[in-house]
């Protein structure tokens, strides 16, 4: 069993760069090849970035179809590897990379190693896409620990992104057996971790239906709840489990008039297409920022450092607005820009209540703070009695120069 790896700073190149923020899903979905136009333009329509299509479309006639329909759309597809990956299918525009392998074990590594090299060497720039295991039994990660299994990726493989699935139960407490909020936080802050390390991005899968037995199906603060953690965390990827299931589904006439079903979308669809507008917003700052530190605020408490910190903090104290309700808990993720100043992005961890926050900031040298527009995405000055919906987050710039001024 592989023991924990004391792991340097990387210097390996990797063969692909993100060239969008990633809002994408489990499953492609598996419709004839003659309904994937209509289905992908309603995959676009909802705000997703890319399809990840290495499910339904495993010849290379469908990812041909797959590839066809995507670029009609503007959407990036990671096909898959069981199709082939000794051909970039014409250099497809729509082609980001190859979905090789899903939940490895250690022992997988040095033989993924070798795959993923061989691409390299054809392929310059498509992304070698292998999707991790969350946090689980030793047993299952063949490794000591989670850290030591996503170190031995990091160190082995050299890929060119991290991923892994993480499903949190909201209807079991704190810290209890099964994957807690406290869980999936812990997940996050190992993917971090390596993906600074590594120096390539992180995406995580997050439940948009009931996972396991006894979970419930997600409601609409708590699809919000998972992927403000992980942005604040630094994810640049962000992938519901499932579309097909959870978004489109099989249905059919309770009074069995038909005994047919047919694919229908689910009120996720509507949701994922909030979620992901809202996201997108943000986009062009979160692909142009790398995470500084991540504080935890308890409920009526100071902020806990949770990870590494690269710089002092941007905000001291964070609370609910007092006399609107109950202490609120607080994420705060903390990034440099690459145009040298700093934002946060400031979540509600509450997955109920609306929060309305009183803020404490250390401004250093700016004069300004500018909040990110939900909407637009254009920086607006910050107003007090701003509210931050139950999960949601709001995303902030401490600036040199007034709001929405270029340098």
């Amino acid at each position: 069993m592989l023991a924990l790896i004391s792991l340097a700073p990387l210097t390996y190149t990797p063969n692909w760069r993100q060239p969008r923020l990633l809002l994408s899903f489990w499953y492609d979905p598996m419709v004839p090849k003659k309904d994937f136009p209509r289905r992908y333009a309603e995959i676009a329509a909802a705000n997703f970035t890319a399809v990840m299509g290495g499910f339904a479309a495993k010849t290379v006639e469908l990812v041909e179809a797959q590839l066809a329909a995507s670029e009609a759309h503007g959407l990036g597809v990671i096909a898959a590897g069981a199709a082939g990956t000794d051909t970039d299918y014409h250099n497809s525009s729509a082609l980001w990379g190859y979905q090789l392998k899903d939940e490895p074990a250690a022992r997988d590594f040095p033989g993924l190693r070798n795959w993923t090299d061989r691409i390299a060497a054809k392929f310059k720039n498509k992304l070698r896409y292998i999707n991790l295991l969350p946090d689980c039994p030793p047993s299952q990660l063949n490794a000591t620990d989670y850290e030591s299994y996503v170190a031995a990726f990091v160190e082995q493989v050299q890929p060119d992104v991290l991923s892994m699935d993480s499903y949190p139960n909201f209807a079991i407490a704190r810290n209890a057996s099964g994957v807690s909020m406290d869980g999936y936080r812990a997940n996050l802050r190992v993917m971090r971790k390596f993906s600074l390390i590594a120096k390539v991005p992180f995406w995580n899968y997050f439940g948009v239906q009931h996972v396991f037995s006894g979970e419930p199906e997600p409601s609409l603060a708590m699809l919000r709840w998972q992927m403000f953690s992980s942005l604040a965390y630094g994810s640049q990827g962000l992938l519901y489990f499932c579309y097909w299931g959870g978004i489109l589904r099989e249905a059919k006439p309770l009074d069995n008039s038909s005994a047919t079903s047919h694919l229908v979308l689910s009120h996720q669809y509507e949701r994922a297409r909030r979620l992901n507008s809202h996201v997108l917003a943000y986009e062009h700052h979160l692909m142009r920022a790398s995470s500084t530190g991540v504080w935890f605020v308890p409920e009526g408490g100071k902020p806990t450092l949770a990870v590494e910190q690269a710089e002092p903090p941007l905000v001291t104290a964070i609370a609910n607005s007092p006399g609107i309700g109950p202490p609120l808990p607080f994420l705060i993720g903390q990034f440099a820009l690459d145009d040298g100043r700093t934002m946060v992005m400031l979540q509600n961890q509450h997955a109920t209540f609306d929060a309305m926050p009183v803020l404490r900031f250390e401004l250093g040298g700016a004069s300004f703070l500018c909040e990110v527009s939900a909407v637009s995405g254009i920086e607006e000055p910050l107003l007090s009695g701003f509210v931050i919906e139950a999960g949601s987050a709001a995303l902030v710039v401490a600036s040199p120069r007034p709001c929405g001024e270029t340098k």
